[in-house]
């Protein structure tokens, strides 16, 4: 065993981490590729199941802080991420695909299990449903069946911006910065 161990790293050379993140860039440009001519529908499950395959984990273990809202490059080239890193990554490739951003909502929740605030894709499909895309969950299903979710916000809804209560402000703010550092390449 141990001798096919040190075979095996002499063989494949330890990628350093510039060359990790070019994999990961590589393989989210190919997977665009390859969905861009399928129907929207299938195009809306793959996204979600392309993102759902990577980490799920909490701002402080990938990012050393509390709250980051990172860029869907930033996530892609990390690995990982939290709940909104999951829901830009999906808005912004299914924006690349050619969906509308009209047809799409930013929703953040509250899991009527869990304590803490979550974020979700909401996408409008052709016959007017909006279907759900969750990092927590492989299945795209209608809003309807996700009796689960409590909407709070949709941070395409241009009344967020007027908000006066220090949370809403946190988040519209947190949203804006992560719309600038995508216009500046990030």
């Amino acid at each position: 065993m141990r001798i096919y161990i040190v075979l095996l790293f002499s063989v494949f050379p330890l990628l350093s981490a510039n060359d990790i993140a070019q994999l990961r860039l590589d393989d989210y440009r190919d997977f665009m590729n390859k969905i861009s001519s399928k129907p929207k529908i299938v195009q809306i499950e793959q996204v979600n199941a392309y993102f759902n395959r990577i980490v799920n984990d909490y701002d402080t273990h990938i990012w050393g802080q509390e709250d980051y809202w990172a860029t869907p490059k930033e996530f892609i080239v990390r690995g990982g991420g939290d709940c909104e890193d999951f829901v830009f990554a999906k808005y912004f490739t299914l924006k690349a695909l050619g969906f509308a951003p009209s047809s799409m909502m930013i929703y953040i929740v509250k899991v009527h299990s869990e304590r803490d605030f979550h974020a979700v894709l909401g996408v409008r499909n052709d016959r007017n449903e909006t279907l759900i895309l969750d990092n927590l969950s492989w299945k795209v299903l209608p809003i309807q069946k996700r009796t689960d979710l409590h909407i709070l916000y949709d941070l395409n809804d241009p009344r967020l911006s007027k908000a006066t209560d220090p949370l809403t402000r946190h988040i519209v703010a947190s949203y804006r910065n992560l719309l600038q550092k995508i216009d500046n390449g990030q």
